[in-house]
């Protein structure tokens, strides 16, 4: 599996070229855990994993006051 906090501060299209590098090298069964500030946009970054990687299941894993636990499997 992938723990990561991914660089999001990059901008997005570097972000989003980082994450469809690495996600779909994903081992059948596996999973990726991405924790990500809210305060820099974790619900809309998950809301985009969701809709660029349809054929995972993308979820708030964790939920705390400034970060969120975004799981992927």
């Amino acid at each position: 599996g992938i723990w990561s906090t991914p660089p999001i501060r990059v901008g997005k299209k570097v972000l989003h070229e980082l994450m469809k590098t690495y996600l779909p090298k994903l081992a059948a069964g596996g999973e990726a855990y991405l924790v990500v500030q809210k305060h820099l946009g974790a619900d809309s970054f998950q809301k985009w994993l969701a809709q660029e990687f349809q054929d995972l299941e993308v979820s708030r894993h964790d939920n705390q006051k400034t970060f969120r636990v975004i799981r992927g499997f």
